[in-house]
């Protein structure tokens, strides 16, 4: 139907019929409607008292005005030859009811929204939402199902289905309260395998129970996301029907995973290559890809996985993953080996998020990046139900809703993450390229963009950014001293305190081209680099280490050569894994790796995921002397400054005519001698001043 408006001079939905039919009796019964009478058709207005809108429909009487075939009126609401007039019953969320026909349904009259078909979808209150109540009947059967409102503050009983939209374009009709309604065909598939023969099952499901083209209800059911899952009876996880693989084979599966979960030793001969085959296919699944899976894994207090008709608890699927991180309990051999990495990286990932406060939403949104989500707002709102109650205040974006432009909510999200952090992680690991949308602040990641250049994420994998975050933890260059900041919600600009440390005047980019070749780094891209560099750099001559309460005598003995060296590890050296650093660097860590570099040989895994930390940076020389690393598009003439709430240092660029102290974020930085706190206590050094980010 057409939206009503609040004006009387608008159009209104239209309601066939003629005077006289059960339609015009029911509405003078109400008594609540005004009407008014035109040529061929009665208008009915009244004003709603919750919102104080004239809202209203019209009811054609005469057809024939309408249509030049001759109708019949006399059966009620007439028939229009071609048309399907079978009525349907609108309920209003005041309790008022009104018929109409099918060919009538394409707007809701309330919320001014369309919707997928002729269904009421009554106004919800606080802590409501509705329920799918999926009638009984065999595989075979068409979809029954009921909706009804419930509060969640009763403890209904319900369970939530988690699964896939998929193809918009593939969709198949149920029945919901009598009526048509076009769902996909992927939910149509989920509904049939878990309905139930003899008894009624009642689901929350998204598509069906949130008025998808009402946004303030949309965002509404949001906020209250982390209660509809966790007080759900159970989650349901639907991965959809197995494209290449039997259900014998998907019960091969779950029994591997609950041999593993209970600590079955088992050996390589046990495992069937097509199991593992069938392993990786699972996890490959839509289900995996997209964002707002992540919370509707981890709320519900139980979980369990559905894959065709097969069945296994979530939790079987976590401990068997924990099982295969922490024990030598599953012998493997290559191709085993590939399925446990595949299957790792997935189940962990959700294992590590399902306990984070507002602090933790950086790196959660990181995790999740490279999932997908229909409308790119849900990249953000998809997991904000994770964060607990208690935590909320930090988060502002709670207040936003579809009507948010992807600029503002983002912007508005690096702030929250800032407030709730209290420091500067946030802009860690931008390379300094252009941003994917333009009007983005180039302090503010775009999490809409599936770039993940711009974050620094190597192709397939995050290890630029984790290598940034856990490095950042050693540092401490502005020695904790808060982070003091305002903002600018026009301009959309963060300014700063901090202090400039000099100029770069020389790039070295060699780094892009270094790569692992069989667990080890390629010594001759760093020979050839080392090379280069001397021709600018005295290696022997002596570095200019900052003099600094903190380190007032610097070792007369530093050489450039052993800051540069320092510089490409980060002066940390990470575990076997490359997964954390464990400690700061030493003198044979240098000897070692020059030795290596020399000698174009192999080093320690240790040392070489330390060096690999340099993969798609760029090192460079200051106006005094310093050595450092920076992103890949650092250029000359940046600066270099240390922001007070930040660990690492920081390359800006100058705003072309934006005058003193305006800079474009280019990202941060090691620079040898500042790490430490240097540039905030140095004696004499400079004085803070204001840095805004544009």
């Amino acid at each position: 139907m057409t939206a009503a408006f609040a004006s009387t001079d608008q159009a209104y939905p239209l309601i066939w019929g003629s005077v006289g039919d059960k339609v015009h009796e029911d509405i003078a019964k109400l008594a609540i409607f005004t009407p008014v009478q035109k040529p061929g058709r009665v208008t009915y207005t009244a004003v709603e008292s919750a919102t104080n809108r004239i809202v209203g429909f019209t009811i054609w009487t005469l057809l024939a005005e309408k249509k030049e075939e001759a109708v019949d009126t006399s059966g009620g609401v007439p028939d229009i030859p071609g048309v399907n007039m079978d009525l349907w019953r609108w309920k209003l969320a005041s309790g008022r009811t009104a018929w109409g026909s099918k060919m009538d349904r394409s707007k809701d009259m309330y919320s001014n929204q369309q919707v997928t078909g002729p269904i009421p979808f009554v106004a919800l209150h606080e802590h409501q939402i509705r329920l799918l109540d999926l009638q009984p009947g065999n595989f075979d059967d068409g979809i029954q199902c009921t909706l009804r409102i419930v509060s969640l503050d009763d403890l209904p009983s319900y369970e939530a289905l988690s699964y896939v939209w998929g193809d918009p374009a593939a969709t198949q009709t149920i029945s919901l309260d009598g009526n048509p309604f076009l769902v996909s065909s992927n939910l149509i598939l989920a509904l049939k395998q878990i309905r139930r023969p003899k008894d009624i099952r009642s689901l929350w499901v998204d598509s069906v129970c949130i008025n998808q083209k009402n946004g303030m209800e949309k965002i509404n059911q949001i906020k209250i996301m982390r209660d509809i899952y966790g007080k759900c009876n159970r989650g349901l996880l639907w991965f959809g029907e197995p494209d290449t693989f039997e259900y014998s084979e998907i019960q091969d599966v779950f029994d591997f995973l609950q041999r593993v979960a209970y600590h079955e030793a088992i050996a390589s001969r046990d495992i069937s290559k097509r199991t593992c085959e069938a392993i990786v296919g699972m996890i490959r699944t839509p289900w995996w890809t997209r964002m707002w899976t992540v919370q509707e894994a981890l709320l519900p207090k139980s979980a369990t996985v559905l894959w065709g008709n097969k069945a296994c608890q979530w939790k079987t699927i976590e401990d068997a993953a924990d099982v295969m991180c922490t024990t030598n309990e599953v012998e493997m051999t290559f191709w085993q080996g590939q399925m446990i990495d595949h299957f790792l990286s997935r189940v962990r990932a959700l294992s590590f998020t399902r306990q984070i406060k507002a602090a933790d939403l950086l790196p959660t949104l990181v995790r999740f990046f490279p999932r997908v989500a229909t409308d790119p707002r849900d990249k953000i709102f998809g997991l904000l139900g994770l964060v607990p109650e208690e935590d909320r205040h930090f988060i502002n974006v709670y207040n936003f809703d579809y009507n948010t432009d992807m600029v503002h909510l983002c912007y508005q999200m690096a702030l929250d993450m800032i407030h709730a952090i209290g420091g500067l992680e946030p802009l860690l690991s931008f390379t300094g390229g252009p941003q994917p949308n333009p009007k983005m602040p180039s302090w503010v990641f775009d999490w809409s963009s599936n770039d993940s250049e711009e974050r620094g994420l190597l192709p397939n994998t995050q290890c630029h950014f984790w290598n940034h975050y856990w490095r950042d933890r050693f540092y401490d260059a502005s020695l904790n001293q808060g982070c003091p900041m305002s903002t600018d919600r026009e301009t959309l600009t963060l300014t700063l305190q901090g202090l400039q440390i000099d100029t770069i005047v020389a790039i070295f980019p060699m780094q892009d081209s270094l790569e692992l070749s069989n667990g080890h780094a390629d010594m001759a891209v760093l020979n050839t680099f080392m090379s280069t560099i001397s021709t600018h750099l005295s290696f022997e001559s002596p570095y200019p280490y900052p003099y600094s309460s903190s380190n007032p005598n610097p070792d007369p003995n530093l050489t450039n050569l052993e800051a540069l060296w320092r510089t490409l590890l980060g002066d940390l050296i990470t575990d076997v894994n490359g997964s954390y650093p464990r400690r700061w660097a030493g003198q044979s860590d240098g000897t070692q790796l020059l030795d290596s570099i020399n000698h174009k040989s192999c080093i320690g895994q240790c040392l070489c995921h330390s060096v690999m930390g340099s993969q798609n940076h760029v090192c460079f020389v200051t106006a005094a002397g310093y050595i450092g690393q920076g992103p890949k598009y650092t250029r000359c003439q940046d600066r270099v400054y240390v922001l007070l709430g930040a660990r690492t240092p920081y390359v800006l660029r100058p705003v072309e005519g934006g005058g003193d102290g305006h800079f474009t974020l280019v990202g941060d930085c090691y620079i040898h001698g500042f790490m430490r706190g240097e540039a905030v206590d140095r004696e004499g050094g400079k004085k803070q001043e204001s840095v805004v980010l544009h």
